[in-house]
């Protein structure tokens, strides 16, 4: 957010207030759909089930040209995300 970056999160375990607070300036959405919506990129920062078994297609019609998974817990199978026409990036794969 201190770059200009617009910041939108979405946590399935942990309630709206709370997730204000914690990420005070960023626009803290009620479900994946709404926070995809438009992105240029898709951090994911935590393994919940809901996480695993997101809707890759529906993330590349939902997101910006040229999104991009950013996989931080390794969670998501690569070939699938790149089938899916998005960009991949995670720690430790290539």
């Amino acid at each position: 957010m201190k770059k200009g970056f617009n910041v939108r999160t979405y946590d399935p375990l942990v309630p709206i207030t709370t997730s204000s607070k914690l990420m005070e300036g960023s626009e803290v959405t009620q479900d994946v759909d709404t926070a995809v919506k438009g992105v240029s990129a898709v951090i994911i920062c935590s393994d919940h089930p809901e996480f695993k078994n997101l809707d890759l297609v529906k993330i590349k019609r939902l997101g910006a040209p040229g999104c991009l998974v950013a996989d931080g817990r390794n969670i998501i199978n690569p070939k699938e995300v790149r089938n899916a026409g998005l960009g991949y990036v995670a720690i430790g794969r290539f």
